[in-house]
């Protein structure tokens, strides 16, 4: 694990190769724990194919517990190779953030970043 602290102010960033890394938010001078894994090899053909049929897009959907994730995508991306293992991860880190902070709703943002090649991802707690 990485910790990188700020000369200015106490605040540090927390950086994992393990998802425990994460808990590491809960010390009052860390204010970033960032979880650093290789995405697997379906997910990223996903993010490919995804990002071949669209250039820019982008979507906010608000998740009550144990409503189903395939909202996040449009319906045309649900058919391309490995949107189904896709959907898994996105549900798995779904539920390590309602694991670790217990919110009422999470609101899942999907980006399509313009001039990138990338397909990102964001979880906010709603209450």
């Amino acid at each position: 694990m990485t910790v990188e602290s700020n000369s200015v102010a106490s605040p540090e960033t927390v950086h994992g190769g393990k998802p425990e890394c994460l808990t590491e938010i809960f010390r009052d001078e860390v204010n970033l724990a960032v979880w650093r894994r290789e995405p697997r090899t379906e997910c990223l053909d996903f993010a490919r194919h995804f990002e071949a049929k669209i250039s820019s897009f982008e979507r906010f959907v608000v998740q009550e517990k144990d409503e189903p994730v395939d909202e996040v995508l449009p319906r045309w991306a649900l058919e391309l190779p490995g949107a189904r293992a896709w959907l898994a991860d996105v549900r798995e880190l779904i539920a390590m953030y309602r694991c670790l902070f217990e919110p009422a709703a999470v609101g899942t943002r999907v980006h399509v970043l313009a001039d990138t090649p990338r397909l990102v991802l964001g979880l906010d707690w709603l209450s």
